[in-house]
């Protein structure tokens, strides 16, 4: 089962969320990947998800 989720618009377009995947792989977590498109900007299912507004986002609750 996933330790956690990580949030992340599509590693091929997007250097930050190929960086947070990159690290998540390397440290050897266990998460579930949920992919969330980002054209748009800032929409408001990314503002559900991260209290933040931005992606990558780690939730490990």
């Amino acid at each position: 089962m996933a330790e956690g989720r990580l949030y992340i618009g599509t590693r091929r377009y997007s250097s930050w969320s190929m960086r947070g995947w990159l690290a998540v792989k390397l440290a050897g977590l266990d998460v579930e990947e949920i992919v969330i498109p980002l054209a748009g900007g800032n929409t408001p299912e990314v503002k559900r998800i991260s209290p933040s507004g931005f992606v990558p986002y780690l939730d490990l609750a």
